[in-house]
């Protein structure tokens, strides 16, 4: 790899030194660079993601190994040319020195993170930072990383001074509300995402957390409700019926089967009303015939058990009249 002094302009990959002169900068492809410059260095991670970042992490680890390579090359061409390389530029983007030196530790920390290696990948987070302690993106993803190992509260504080440093910075609107989502705080998290979405409309994360959060929001409530009714209890975070909510739920079941043979029923209704001559045995076979589910049978058979006394009354009654 050589590189050597031109005019300013010339070249399809160049580098600048701090005293305006220009290099070409040979040994990479303008694609190369390219990638180098476009890949996002922001940790994304959405709640019900379950595919994995197989092909993500290549491409990180990948574009990590060429930028230390860019790096290295500048390195070489500082010492050759007794200069201090100011950016490298390839069509019309160009990056930094300081900025492929931070692009290559939060690369690091991004393939750690991906690996779920989620200690190692703050250790190149912090090293980032220590280097540009006002990189908004670098406070992000210590919040991700933080989150990741169960740390929601301490990952809220680093999204916020994301934030104080760019308002604007829409992912970290989103994972704050993704941390406010696992402390089951749902209707805050609907609220940063909205805040994520008016900054950029087009984020599918935040439409997607939006969604879930709002699911979630509206199952807790109906488990609100179900506590308050004494039906359901919650003993060291985990919720279960209680022995009223038992009944209730075993009610609930015979309910469904009634549903299911309610023209049965109604025909034994109007078969009952229509023949007041019917004896209890003959009511009991009607039912027997009719109604297929045993448990259902069993109600109606006890009901007319219990109350034998009344079908003699009412057919000593017609006798009479």
């Amino acid at each position: 790899m050589t590189c050597g002094h031109v005019t300013s302009g010339s070249g399809n990959i160049t580098a600048k030194d701090v005293s305006g002169n220009i290099y070409n900068f040979y040994g990479f492809s303008f694609e190369q660079i390219k990638n180098i410059i476009t890949i996002s260095t922001a940790l994304e991670i959405s709640p019900t993601k379950t595919s994995d970042n197989t092909s993500e992490l290549n491409n990180v680890i990948e574009t990590k190994k060429q930028t230390g390579q860019v790096l290295a090359q500048i390195n070489n061409l500082e010492k050759r040319k007794d200069t201090a390389i100011q950016e490298i530029k390839v069509g019309e983007m160009q990056i930094s020195k300081k900025q492929l030196l931070l692009k290559e530790l939060l690369l690091m920390g991004k393939e750690h993170y991906y690996k779920k290696e989620y200690e190692k990948a703050l250790e190149w987070i912090d090293k980032a930072l220590e280097i540009d302690p006002k990189l908004a993106l670098a406070w992000n993803n210590k919040g991700l990383a933080l989150d990741s190992l169960g740390k929601s509260n301490e990952a809220i504080e680093y999204y916020d001074k994301a934030l104080e440093i760019d308002p604007k910075l829409a992912l970290a609107w989103n994972n704050k509300g993704l941390a406010l989502n696992k402390l089951e705080n749902y209707q805050e998290a609907i609220e940063y995402y909205d805040k994520a979405l008016e900054i950029n409309p087009k984020l599918a994360l935040a439409w997607n957390n939006k969604g879930y959060a709002l699911t979630r929001k509206q199952y807790y409530s109906r488990l609100s409700a179900l506590l308050k009714a004494g039906i359901v209890k919650r003993v060291k975070g985990k919720y279960s019926l209680t022995a009223f909510g038992v009944i209730v739920y075993h009610a609930q079941g015979i309910i469904g089967k009634a549903v299911d043979e309610y023209w049965k029923l109604k025909t034994i209704d109007s078969i009952r009303s229509g023949n007041d001559n019917l004896l209890q045995e003959q009511v009991h076979t009607i039912i027997d015939k009719l109604i297929a589910n045993q448990e259902i049978k069993n109600i109606l058979f006890k009901q007319i058990k219990e109350k034998p006394a009344i079908y003699e009354e009412r057919r000593a009654l017609r006798l009479l009249v």
